[in-house]
């Protein structure tokens, strides 16, 4: 079977390679999947590069294979998988695991999703990562209300973030979004429109802005344009800004954190201009403004039927918002450095599909 791997970090068109080695066998508890589809993220690019992981560890001499979900078909089922919950050879699955870069991989049965029958390859090899943080994201955002002063949200214990409608008072706050065109960012902006929250976003250039403001309905400004943060205050209209979701960092989370109303938060999920995020503290004495982190690698630690719950709703939503998360190119395994050049080619909108 053939495997990607690096066995060093840099640029991932001159770092990966491909590979041919012996199909693994599952054991205890593990489960052998054919895999079928699995997609390019930005996390994969910054795996290889080295800028994912602040300890920056060591690759092991073996090499390392990115990747971080996808789908196939159950080959072979290791002893002790619990039958009930469907894991036999032929079952289509899905999973959230690094590594994810070859034909074959071999899973623990706890990691892995049904794949719902109406529910196709590129979509199921999709659910794992970007529906599921923005779904996580928009829970943080919900508590991040409740909590700030003059809250404007009651939640219910469940706190089921897509099923059930909260009341809110007339003016739920504004979110500001960096990255708008990138899909979590837009399912994060459908999710929290869902929620009676009125969301703003940048991007880089104004082209881009039109078009995706156009096709998601939120005000979206151009960071190209010296006056962008003026434009958003503008669209804020002297409403308050209590949350700035950031994937881009660098000097950008920043100029978000200065966008934010006095002990609003900023919420840092992602790195895509692969510079430091820069935070001038003096924001955080004078206006109690605050900086916090998410990574999805808790989400997976969590007990299988809380998972299992929340991939059911993030299906759920993504099936009605198909739109949002559109293909932009698809590519063989073979052809991985083809498929890398252009994930990461400016202007880039939509997914990128690795196929065996």
């Amino acid at each position: 079977m053939r495997r990607i791997i690096y066995h060093g970090y840099g640029d991932p068109i001159a770092v990966l390679t491909q590979i041919d080695e012996p199909t693994p066998s599952p054991g205890d508890g593990e489960v052998l999947v054919d895999l079928a589809v699995r997609p390019v993220h930005s996390g994969d690019i910054l795996m290889v590069t080295g800028t994912h992981d602040p300890v920056q560890r060591p690759v092991p001499p073996e090499g390392f294979t990115p990747g971080c979900e996808g789908t196939g078909i159950i080959e072979a089922v290791g002893p002790g998988v619990d039958p009930s919950r469907g894991f036999v050879p032929g079952a289509r699955v899905c999973f959230c695991a690094i590594g994810s870069w070859r034909d074959k991989m071999v899973l623990p049965a706890d990691t892995l999703m049904l794949v719902p029958p109406d529910v196709d390859d590129n979509l199921s090899a999709q659910l794992s990562v970007n529906p599921i943080t923005a779904l996580l994201i928009t829970r943080v955002v919900l508590e991040i209300a409740r909590n700030r002063p003059g809250g404007v949200l009651r939640l219910s214990a469940a706190e089921k973030v897509l099923t059930e409608v909260h009341e809110a008072r007339d003016d739920a706050g504004i979110v500001i979004l960096s990255g708008a065109g990138s899909i979590v960012a837009k399912l994060l902006a459908a999710m929290l429109r869902e929620k009676g929250f009125t969301c703003l976003g940048t991007v880089r250039s104004q082209a881009v802005a039109d078009a995706l403001s156009a096709a998601i309905g939120i005000t979206v400004v151009a960071t190209e344009n010296p006056d962008w943060q003026n434009q958003l205050r503008a669209a804020a209209n002297g409403r308050t800004t209590f949350a700035a979701l950031d994937c881009v960092g660098g000097e950008t989370g920043n100029a978000m954190l200065e966008l934010l109303s006095p002990g609003g938060t900023l919420l840092s999920y992602g790195a895509l201009s692969g510079e430091p995020l820069v935070v001038r503290q003096a924001h955080l004495w004078m206006a109690g403004k605050k900086v916090s982190g998410f990574g999805m690698i808790h989400w997976t630690q969590l007990p299988y039927e809380t998972r299992a719950a929340d991939m059911a709703a993030a299906t759920e939503f993504v099936q009605r918002s198909r739109h949002l998360i559109p293909l932009a190119g698809e590519f063989p395994l073979s052809e991985i450095r083809e498929a890398v050049r252009f994930f990461t080619r400016p202007g880039r909108s939509g997914a990128v599909l690795i196929r065996s």
